[in-house]
């Protein structure tokens, strides 16, 4: 992928917080993904020549909702998990930037 150490250490905490980094984990009864990306990203991705069940297809989902929503994490985030008035996973999405903000610092 050839990501920086934090863009790294950020794209496992997002994905484990909706799969615990399990390739199989089922999302709404529908479809299985490491990082909960629908099933209707697959053209998307496979024309980037992405695996569809891999990290990095989480990246490539959050990189593209990044840009839409102006370089705003957070919405960027809320996006990516398809909620935005959800106040637990606002709350989750706010403890992944924190931490990933805190990891930065350490390095």
């Amino acid at each position: 992928m050839g990501l920086s150490k934090a863009d790294t250490i950020f794209i496992i905490y997002l994905c484990y917080t909706e799969s615990s980094l399990d390739y199989s984990a089922i999302h709404q009864g529908r479809y299985t993904n490491i990082c909960g990306v629908d099933p209707l990203w697959k053209d998307y991705l496979r024309e980037r020549n992405i695996p569809y069940n891999s990290l990095q297809a989480g990246w490539e989902i959050f990189l593209y909702y990044y840009e839409k929503n102006n370089h705003d994490k957070l919405k960027a985030i809320l996006e990516f998990k398809g909620v935005s008035k959800n106040k637990k996973v606002k709350a989750i999405s706010k403890k992944i930037i924190t931490k990933t903000n805190q990891l930065k610092k350490e390095n």
